[in-house]
């Protein structure tokens, strides 16, 4: 996999000590199992605030100055509070997506699971646009591809999916059950 960019990376000046590898702990992050939230506890800087609509995450930097920070400096002092605890201090590496910086011998990995069916109906409806105007301005052939999804075919949600794109007594056109 590809190394952790290093926006994503803890400030290892924080910590106490440096975590040697055999004690150190490899934080899988799963995608719609709460993995961000965990990870941005962990001290990782993932994206650990939304920009309000839920649409894509800010940098913990831009976060702070919404929230009440008044400056970069302020920002700049929140990313380097570390994280209170003994798991964040020795959660030192992540797995994300194709993202690996972990040791091939880390001594521990955590992962966050969720129960199947409520992370897909998570990840259906986390993908839909909330502001559609939004999504193709933003990116147009992204919008173009959700567009056809669920508004051409009519999959608003995981149930119209399931009962009229998946269903074999569904009514939904061939083109719309192979998208």
């Amino acid at each position: 996999g590809l190394p952790l960019p290093s926006y994503m990376k803890k400030d290892y000046e924080k910590h106490l000590s440096i975590v040697p590898e055999e004690e150190s702990v490899c934080f899988v992050h799963v995608g719609k199992t709460a993995g961000s939230s965990v990870g941005c506890a962990l001290g990782f800087r993932l994206h650990c605030g939304t920009d309000g609509d839920g649409v894509g995450g800010i940098a913990v930097e831009e976060d702070v100055l919404l929230n009440g920070g008044t400056n970069e400096t302020d920002a700049a002092e929140s990313s380097r509070t570390a994280t209170p605890g003994l798991l964040p201090q020795y959660s030192t590496h992540m797995f994300h997506a194709q993202i690996y910086d972990c040791f091939d011998r880390s001594a521990y990995y955590l992962f966050v699971v969720r129960n199947p069916l409520h992370r897909l109906i998570s990840a259906y409806n986390y993908d839909k646009p909330r502001d559609w105007e939004r999504s193709k301005n933003k990116n147009p052939r992204y919008y173009e591809m959700t567009k056809a999804l669920y508004v051409e075919c009519g999959f608003d949600t995981m149930e119209d999916l399931a009962s009229n794109g998946l269903s074999p007594d569904g009514n939904s056109s061939e083109v719309c059950r192979e998208r």
